[in-house]
């Protein structure tokens, strides 16, 4: 695989409150044409997109999250560097990032 054929753009997710909220935004960014794929961290929330080079633009990522029902800002160095401590330490103690759920949690937002 051709790894410049694709790019990676990292984001902050706001308004998450569970597990399935980060399932339901990588299943809506998943569905856009040009997006290998999509993942979110729920715990610190990050979401990551890996975009073939013919990709969609920031806005239309923005505009889907959005819809969806959640909040995205760009991520920033500061950011990666204190959250990547943070999950250093929740996986020293056992604390996961991904969920198993096969439904809604009941959360009112998924």
């Amino acid at each position: 695989m051709n790894n410049s054929r694709y790019r990676t753009k990292e984001y902050i997710v706001e308004g998450m409150d569970c597990a399935d909220c980060a399932l339901h935004i990588e299943q809506k960014l998943s569905k856009l044409p040009g997006i290998k794929q999509a993942r979110v961290n729920f715990l610190s929330s990050r979401l990551w997109v890996e975009l073939e080079s013919n990709g969609p633009d920031e806005s239309e990522i923005f505009r889907t999250v959005k819809d969806a029902g959640y909040g995205l800002k760009s991520f920033t160095s500061e950011q990666r560097d204190f959250i990547e401590v943070e999950e250093t330490g929740a996986k020293e103690n056992g604390i996961s990032n991904r969920s198993n759920f096969a439904g809604n949690s009941g959360c009112k937002k998924c």
